[in-house]
């Protein structure tokens, strides 16, 4: 890299920044080449690398603290409520999203326990719930059959929620925040490793075949939900007599963004600007390993351009002055 040309050790000690813990190694590498200014744009080239990422990485930084902590600890534990991490591992044509818990009983109380996961991508919110069984819930007026089917076949009860809304139950009926039945998806509450996994897999269908979720694809960018629509929670682990709420069980919110595989995107600021504090652009198009895009917004202070490549929940950072 050229010293005067490359802000390396910002854009290095911004990287470390946004790097969760357990998610080392699998950091994309980008390369600012080249940038021919006209005016106030410029056409920018650069080469990018994105490892794969064959380990699960969590999503919880050093600084969040788990929420809710349910007073009756014994309870608590017995049930498995006690979050302790939050991760996802992309699989073939998906992601796997894993709760980790300080203990994870062999069977617990029917309806009693469920974990939910709730996501934006970008205005839309969905909603993954996993639970041992779900004959109770609300959502079995919307799909009597789907709901009567996994019963029979003796299955645990892991589906995709959304179109999430603040008033589920029609007037005059109180407001409660509740998502709609998407369809069920494949999952595993494990016992030895104390931890429930569930696999949300790209272009996930409803019972007559219609795309659901057309959003959650590669380039997609998964932020946590912890609004109104979810109760105030994002990743949780709850008691739950048909509805539930953050007074019963444990929650993790503002967790890291996770970025569905590589892409990189270009802002301009001057050239003592921290990378991570740059407005940045759409993603850009990229070819194999290369790209080529323009940026705009130059002027005779906002002379650098910087490039920000990001992969599961790690981004990378480069820039070069015009």
């Amino acid at each position: 890299m050229r010293a005067s040309a490359r802000m390396f050790l910002a854009a290095l000690a911004a990287a470390a920044l946004m790097v969760p813990a357990g998610s080392a190694g699998a950091s994309a590498t980008v390369d600012v080449t080249e940038a021919t200014a006209s005016g106030g744009t410029a056409t920018v080239k650069g080469t990018v690398s994105f490892p794969a990422i064959t380990t699960p990485q969590s999503v919880v930084t050093p600084d969040i603290q788990v929420g809710g902590q349910f007073a009756a600890q014994q309870v608590s534990d017995a049930a498995g409520l006690n979050l302790t991490d939050a991760k996802i591992l992309p699989i073939n044509g998906g992601l796997r999203f894993i709760w980790q818990v300080n203990s994870m009983p062999a069977q617990v109380p029917p309806e009693g326990v469920r974990y939910n996961w709730a996501v934006n991508i970008g205005d839309n919110v969905y909603q993954l719930q996993a639970k041992r069984t779900s004959m109770a819930s609300v959502n079995v007026i919307e799909d009597p059959k789907g709901h009567a089917e996994q019963l029979a076949a003796q299955k645990n009860f892991f589906q995709l929620r959304g179109s999430c809304v603040t008033n589920y139950f029609p007037p005059p009926a109180p407001a409660v925040n509740g998502c709609y039945h998407f369809g069920f998806l494949n999952g595993n509450f494990d016992i030895a490793n104390k931890q429930i996994t569930m696999d949300w897999p790209f272009e996930t269908k409803d019972a007559v075949g219609r795309i659901v979720a057309p959003d959650f694809k590669p380039g997609a960018v998964l932020t946590p939900h912890d609004g109104s629509r979810s109760a105030g929670m994002s990743i949780a682990a709850t008691f739950q007599a048909v509805v539930s709420n953050n007074s019963v069980g444990n929650y993790i919110n503002g967790w890291a963004p996770y970025h569905i595989g590589g892409r990189v995107q270009l802002g301009v600021a001057g050239p003592n600007a921290s990378p991570e504090e740059v407005s940045y652009g759409p993603p850009v198009t990229l070819s194999g390993s290369s790209f080529t895009a323009t940026v705009s917004g130059l002027t005779a202070t906002a002379n650098t351009i910087y490039a920000r490549a990001c992969n599961g929940t790690t981004c990378s950072y480069d820039s070069l002055t015009i």
